[in-house]
């Protein structure tokens, strides 16, 4: 005996097979990716002077952290200045997965401890 369910289950599944298939774009649920929150090993009352690195990546400070983005494949080195003089040195990799709906998207996958790499004046 053929199930009644079955004709209408040959009709419906081309139609929903075709639907992922058609060619259209759909909207993928992708993070924003891109960011990097790196905390410095550092005394509380000793500020984060500036930062530095190259394109493509960029560096800003935060509360005692350093905020580090770039939005294509890359390894950002670092460099924070503290009041005190003294400098720390650190690299955030990023990588883009290219494949899959999100694969455009860079993302944080790695990041060194920062290193004082420069002593302030005693």
């Amino acid at each position: 005996m053929i199930s009644p369910m079955l004709p209408r289950l040959t009709f419906i599944l081309p139609l929903a097979l075709a639907a992922c298939s058609s060619g259209t774009t759909a909207v993928c649920p992708c993070p924003s990716g891109g960011r990097s929150s790196v905390l410095l090993p550092m005394s509380p009352t000793i500020a984060i002077d500036g930062v530095s690195t190259d394109p493509p990546c960029s560096a800003t400070p935060e509360n005692g952290h350093v905020i580090v983005t770039s939005q294509d494949t890359a390894t950002c080195h670092v460099r924070a200045h503290m009041t005190n003089g003294d400098t720390y040195a650190f690299d955030v990799d990023f990588r883009k997965s290219g494949t899959g709906c999100c694969g455009n998207v860079a993302f944080p996958v790695d990041a060194s401890t920062p290193e004082r790499v420069d002593a302030g004046a005693p």
